[in-house]
């Protein structure tokens, strides 16, 4: 399984990054810079319409949103423990959400709608 994590440093797609070192998984990374654009390249669109990062592309295959390539990466890596079983699965699950959808907003600062359009000259 070819494994390939596309990241910006210093933000939130740090948590896949770290999950997949604590499983023990052979991965790739790939660093996009968000001040250059590269998440609204063409390339990147292809593989990701939605412009966000984190993306862990499996297989040629690319999921996206951090809640998911977590809970992808515990299920893929049992061994090591990532993820309660059972009721605690799912309070877990709950607790990733929380974070993904209650937290998370609060650390990264408010963008206008217009930085979720293309830019031109991209």
């Amino acid at each position: 399984m070819k494994l390939t994590l596309m990241y910006a440093p210093v933000s939130c797609a740090l948590v896949p990054y770290v999950a997949l070192t604590e499983a023990g998984a052979a991965f790739e990374v790939q660093a996009i810079d968000h001040t250059r654009a590269e998440h609204f390249r063409d390339e990147f669109l292809a593989l990701n319409p939605k412009a966000k990062l984190p993306m862990l592309v499996i297989d040629g295959r690319p999921l996206t949103e951090n809640v998911a390539i977590q809970i992808w990466i515990a299920r893929h890596f049992p061994h090591a423990g990532l993820m309660p079983s059972g009721t605690e699965e799912f309070q877990a699950i709950e607790w990733l959400a929380w974070f993904a959808s209650g937290v998370h907003p609060h650390l990264t600062p408010p963008q206008p709608p217009t930085a979720l359009l293309r830019p031109a000259g991209v």
